[in-house]
C-alpha cells in the first residue's frame, strides 16, 4: 500500500508540472511577462498553502505519518484564513473561508493535544 500511495503522489506532481508547462507554452509573450510579474509577488506563497496542504495529506496517508498529516492540515487552515481575509474585503465568501480555516486549525489543535488530556 505504501508504494502505491507514493506512486500516486508522484504521479499527481508529474501531472501538475506537465499541465502547467503546457499552459505556459500556450501563452503569448505578453501573458508570460505578466505571469512573471505576478509570481514575484510574495502573496503568491499564500495561494500555494492550500494545494500544498492537500498534497501533503495524500503523502501522509501513503507514508502513514500522523505528524505530516497535522502539518498538512495546519497549512490548509492557515491558507484558508489568509485567503479568506483577503477575499473578505470583496465578498462574504471570504468570511466563510476564514471560519473554515479557523475551524480546521482549532480541530487540529484539539486533536494534537488529545494525548495530554
Amino acid at each position: 500500500m505504501d508504494a502505491l500511495g507514493i506512486s500516486v503522489a508522484v504521479l499527481m506532481i508529474v501531472i501538475v508540472v506537465f499541465s502547467s508547462k503546457k499552459e505556459y507554452n500556450k501563452m503569448s509573450t505578453a501573458e508570460k511577462e505578466k505571469l512573471k510579474e505576478e509570481l514575484r509577488n510574495p502573496l503568491i506563497l499564500v495561494a500555494g498553502l492550500i494545494p500544498a496542504g492537500f498534497l501533503l495529506v495524500f503523502i501522509s496517508i501513503a507514508l502513514q505519518s500522523a505528524t505530516l498529516r497535522n502539518i498538512a492540515f495546519a497549512l490548509m487552515g492557515l491558507g484558508m484564513i489568509i485567503e479568506g481575509a483577503m477575499l473578505s474585503k470583496e465578498s462574504s465568501r471570504g468570511t466563510l473561508l476564514v471560519v473554515l480555516g479557523s475551524s480546521a486549525i482549532l480541530v487540529l489543535g484539539l486533536l494534537a493535544t488529545r494525548p495530554f488530556w
